[in-house]
């Protein structure tokens, strides 16, 4: 069971590194402890993510790869959960499937990310860290797509606002306490079901990996949905392995 989460956590660090330019200004990067935990997306206006833990209800549990600046990268691996709040407002998007399809723009997600050391139900624990996002966009094609988010930009041509806040002692030499302008990327993959492509798109659960960086990486929406695909197949062989365990 070791080598086969070995196997799988290898292959969520692989797509995140293809999906940042800039690694150096990545201050934390993860993917989830298990497939059957669930990112459930609902489009409207605004969008929004729910966090669908088997075991922890509205928090998956996650393992951090990175925490810091990169040089943390190769340090011990650390449990956490992920949680999301939506918070509404923002301005993003459009309300017409049709126009959203031409436009490329899908209607935004508003809220927050949660990272810290207990999920949601435990009253959070520790917050490792905080992403409040305005206006982000999602991408999905098939059965992988991508979030993205990050200061500076606009989403059909409103803004888009990330910040960041910790007061975790790796992270705080790197933005201090905060609010601080920031970027969120995050891959989905195993979407179900599977989207017909571009912006117009339904309800639908995933996995997820992602990292939060420094205002100066983003990646490209290419470039996430090619991680999504990365991690997709890491999935499917966690799972096939996982199968074939239970029918030995």
């Amino acid at each position: 069971m070791r080598s086969r989460l070995t196997l799988f956590a290898a292959v969520c660090v692989a797509s995140l590194a293809m999906s940042t330019s800039a690694s150096a200004a990545t201050i934390l990067s993860f993917s989830q402890q298990a497939s059957v935990d669930q990112v459930v997306l609902t489009p409207g206006n605004p969008t929004t993510l729910a966090s669908a833990g088997v075991v922890s209800g509205a928090s998956i549990p996650i393992t951090i790869s990175q925490i810091g600046n990169s040089s943390n990268l190769s340090g011990p691996q650390s449990a956490a959960f992920e949680t999301f709040l939506n918070t509404g407002g923002g301005t993003a998007g459009l309300t017409s499937a049709a126009s959203a399809v031409t436009s490329g723009v899908q209607n935004g997600f508003n809220g927050q990310i949660i990272i810290s050391s207990l999920p949601q139900s435990a009253g959070f624990g520790t917050v490792i860290l905080t992403v409040t996002i305005t206006n982000g966009r999602v991408i999905a094609n098939g059965a992988s797509g991508g979030f993205e988010a990050s200061s500076g930009t606009t989403n059909g041509g409103n803004p888009t606002i990330v910040t960041l806040q910790s007061n975790n002692i790796n992270l705080t030499p790197i933005i201090g306490t905060g609010p601080v302008p920031g970027a969120a990327s995050l891959a989905f993959v195993n979407i179900t079901p599977s989207q017909s492509g571009g912006a117009s798109f339904t309800s639908f659960t995933a996995q997820n990996a992602g990292n939060f960086s420094t205002v100066s990486a983003i990646p490209e929406p290419a470039s996430v949905i090619s991680a999504g695909t990365a991690l997709l197949a890491g999935l499917g062989c966690f799972g096939w392995s996982r199968r074939k365990s239970s029918k030995a």
